[in-house]
């Protein structure tokens, strides 16, 4: 009898199991709180969920990625199980808020999931019946509500709180700048205090300056930040923990009115809007026919810098040869609005007589007082004597006092000639590239370091032959053309986006076809995906291409959020490091340390010999190709930066040169031409000059490049490592004075070393970085690899020094030491070390 009971349940039990198995929304219903953080549960009764679950589309509210606990419980002889799927939700708009019934894979089968529907209004705080209106506010002002197009003024952020509600934590600002406003990125946030309806308030205040390129009225959006409140507390034992509810705070949108600079304007104006100082300097005002003469024109102040203002044009007589301006634009650190630009003209005259330089003109309109100015600099005269004959004395009595009793009349010490270029260097030379991870100098141990080299080549080539690495790389990009699916606002930037949403999920799923139809798609997806996900994938691929060839068919209304979660729930399989154990993976490495060693190809073509013949272009493109295909040939870039200056391409040449010095600063050539290639190019570079004066830190730092500086620090570890060796020797086999001595002396010079080599290579900056590049010539930062389109543009300094993240078809993005990023074209930069 036991035994037949006992089958019988074995039969029974699961189907009564899957009868009462059960998924439903807790709560049910209610009320949630606009712009609050509310939790929602999905339960799950004697079942659980066997594949990602997808929520249906739900307009009115954003969630987030679930927590899942499970629990067991046996009452009465009666197991049963729960499993809760907790979903943060935030409300983004008051009214009713319906979530659709839908269904979820699990271990039971299929099973239905009832809607619901909850009422969103004003968000309580805790369990009182105050708004959150009344507990925290902020507003976005402006200093005034009208302008002229092009001037600056402040944009300010305030937040309030109430006191008492002791907010303890404040998220950054999310803001983003409208077409047509330049902003400067926001400043730290101050702590500031008030007084609200006899009620203390604490909050913070963000100060930004922008200016409005264009006249009409313009709406300014609003910013929002999420803040926690501290509403209560929860007793356990003897212990209180406060209670923390989290709530986003919207402000309000400023309107402002932008007016067009009055008309008609003077003949000179160049389009500055601000308050400017011109000053001219001529030096020396006396010279002889041939000795240049130098005339610094500089425009500073407070304007539309961004705009790219540039200096007027001058006149000087024909009777001297100009050589072309260096023009140096500097831009007050951390702002936009607050910079200088200076021209230096150098003017060898080539006859004697009186001349005249100047006045010059400069219009630009003044904000504060509404009307056009003009600066206008005072005339210089200068004198130019006729040259000395050669060989000739003319003692200036005034400086020179020589009698008869003098034995000899000394003349004054010939004066060296300017710079040229040196001859090109013969054969190529490989420099070490520097790490921003690990020493390099680990490489000079034996045995262990080797092998953990020999590794980490393999696991970088595993990572490279990967697969799957294609899919993952596009699916890390998904969520940014999600984005621009989403901000498009024309059915054009529509169309394009949703293209390239396109190919990314064909990338994702593995490339077949350019163009697969929908249900070759799902097949491609079917192999990551569940079926039911596959076919959302599917559902999404259709609609996207309705909207592209369809006429008069738009994109769904909830298609970008049901693509964030599609993207989202998708799992790749992840890099598996043992994979870099493989032959195939570990002989590529050796190869590549062979090739490492071996001395370039000796059969290449030798552009010294159109160099030599004066073919100059020939040599420079010969040279090029060789930085391309060895990027540490720090001979090809001194070659090549002397092929360019010959064809008065000075600044390009500095950054080539500057590359080649980076890589072997020991080598007198390196260190010839990197300081003329500073003192010619069209721009300044604080970075790049100290190291051309060679003073105090940087005269250390020159002396090895920041590859051999990490070598050092990798020696002085093993020198540190091996005292320690020592020393633990002489405590356990027994106390010698040698050895005391020995690792006394090593510990002394492993730190001696680390020390000398830490600050340098903190004064190399960073130029340490192996993505290291030099902005060579003036460009402008492109938000997108592309000049087509409209698109924010900032323009760019020439002498920039940014790290490359990645390159696109003839584009490198830039990442600046403030987080922000833009595209250039490849041309316009140097890279020091790629």
């Amino acid at each position: 009898m036991v035994r037949t009971l006992s089958i019988a349940f074995a039969i029974i039990a699961p189907a009564v199991a899957a009868f009462a198995a059960d998924v439903r929304w807790e709560p049910s219903g209610g009320t949630l709180g606009i712009g609050q953080n509310s939790s929602i549960e999905l339960v799950f009764d004697d079942c659980e969920p066997i594949a990602p679950v997808t929520l249906p589309t739900v307009p009115d509210a954003s969630f987030g990625r679930p927590s899942q606990s499970s629990q067991t419980s046996i009452v009465n002889f009666k197991m049963s199980r729960r499993t809760v799927l907790s979903y943060p939700v935030l409300p983004i708009r008051k009214g009713r808020m319906t979530i659709p019934a839908f269904e979820v894979e699990t271990d039971s089968g299929k099973l239905p999931v009832k809607s619901v529907a909850y009422e969103v209004g004003d968000a309580r705080v805790g369990r009182s019946n105050l708004s959150i209106e009344s507990i925290a506010g902020s507003q976005l002002t402006t200093d005034s509500s009208t302008v002229w197009a092009g001037q600056v003024f402040s944009l300010k952020y305030d937040l309030l709180i109430v006191r008492r509600f002791n907010p303890t934590g404040v998220a950054n600002l999310d803001w983003t700048a409208p077409p047509g406003l330049v902003t400067e990125p926001w400043g730290e946030p101050l702590n500031i205090s008030a007084v609200v309806e006899n009620e203390p308030r604490v909050g913070v205040e963000y100060r930004t300056r922008s200016y409005a390129r264009e006249p009409g009225t313009l709406t300014i959006p609003s910013a929002s930040q999420m803040i926690n409140l501290e509403v209560g507390s929860s007793a356990f034992g003897l212990f209180q923990r406060p209670n923390i509810e989290q709530y986003l705070i919207t402000s309000s949108r400023a309107t402002l009115n932008v007016r067009p600079l009055p008309s008609p304007a003077p003949a000179d104006f160049m389009k500055a809007v601000g308050e400017f100082q011109l000053t001219s300097t001529v030096v020396p005002q006396a010279a002889a026919v041939g000795e240049p003469v130098t005339w610094t024109l500089k425009l500073d102040g407070t304007g539309n810098w961004p705009e790219g203002l540039a200096l007027p044009a001058r006149e000087v007589s024909k009777d001297f040869q100009v050589i072309r301006p260096q023009v140096n634009r500097t831009t007050k650190e951390g702002t936009l609005f607050e910079g200088s630009v200076t021209e230096d003209v150098v003017l060898v005259p080539t006859k004697p007589g009186t001349y005249t330089l100047g006045p010059v003109s400069y219009s630009f309109f003044n904000p504060k007082e509404g009307r056009y100015q003009s600066i206008t600099t005072d005339t210089v005269t200068v004198i130019v004597r006729p040259a000395v004959a050669a060989g000739a004395q003319t003692p200036d009595t005034s400086v020179f006092s020589f009698t008869p009793a003098d034995p000899v009349q000394k003349t004054p010490a010939p004066t060296q000639p300017g710079r040229l270029p040196l001859d090109p260097l013969e054969g190529a030379a490989t420099a070490m590239l520097p790490s921003a991870g690990v020493p390099v100098g680990w490489l000079l141990a034996p045995a262990i370091p080797l092998l953990l080299a020999w590794f980490v080549f393999a696991l970088r080539r595993a990572r490279t032959t990967d697969p799957l690495r294609p899919q993952r790389e596009a699916h890390a990009r998904m969520h940014g053309i999600i984005a621009a699916v989403k901000a498009a606002s024309t059915p054009a930037e529509s169309a394009a986006a949703l293209r390239a949403w396109q190919n990314i999920a064909v990338d994702i799923f593995g490339r077949k076809r350019a163009a697969p139809s929908p249900s070759e798609f799902m097949f491609a997806a079917s192999q990551f995906l569940s079926p039911a996900a596959a076919e959302n994938w599917r559902t999404l691929w259709i609609e996207a291409e309705a909207a592209i060839y369809g006429k008069s068919v738009g994109l769904p209304p909830d298609w970008t959020l049901r693509a964030s979660v599609a993207s989202r729930m998708l799992r790749l399989p992840g890099f598996s490091p043992v994979s870099a154990l493989r032959p195939a993976n570990l002989w590529p490495a050796a190869a590549f340390a062979v090739l490492f060693v071996l001395p370039p190809d000796a059969g290449a073509a030798d552009p010294r010999v159109a160099y030599e013949s004066g073919e100059f272009a020939t040599a420079e493109r010969e040279w090029r190709k060789q930085v391309a295909a060895e990027p540490l040939n720090w001979k090809a870039h001194n070659n090549l930066g002397i092929a360019l200056a010959q064809q008065d391409r000075w600044s390009e040449a500095a950054g080539h040169w500057a590359a080649a010095f980076a890589q072997n600063p020991s080598d007198h050539a390196t260190r010839f031409q990197f300081e003329l290639g500073v003192a010619r190019a069209e721009f300044t570079s604080p970075e790049l000059s100290k190291f051309a004066e060679g003073r105090g830190a940087t005269w250390l730092a020159r002396r090895a490049s920041p590859a051999q500086w990490q070598a050092l620090l990798g020696v002085a570890s093993l020198l540190a490592a091996g005292a320690g060796v020592l020393y633990l020797w002489d405590r356990y086999a027994g106390r010698r004075r040698w050895r005391f001595y020995v690792a006394a002396a090593l510990l002394a010079t492993g730190v001696a070393a680390a020390a000398t080599s830490t600050g340098a290579l903190h004064t190399w900056g960073p130029l340490v970085d192996p993505d290291i590049a030099l902005v060579w010539t003036p460009t402008e930062l492109h938000s997108i690899p592309t000049e087509a389109g409209e698109q924010q543009t900032q323009p760019l300094g020439a002498g920039t020094l940014a790290r490359i993240d990645r390159e696109f078809f003839g584009w490198v993005q830039l990442a600046f030491p403030d987080g922000q990023t833009g595209w250039v074209r490849r041309e316009t930069v140097v890279a020091f070390y790629r």
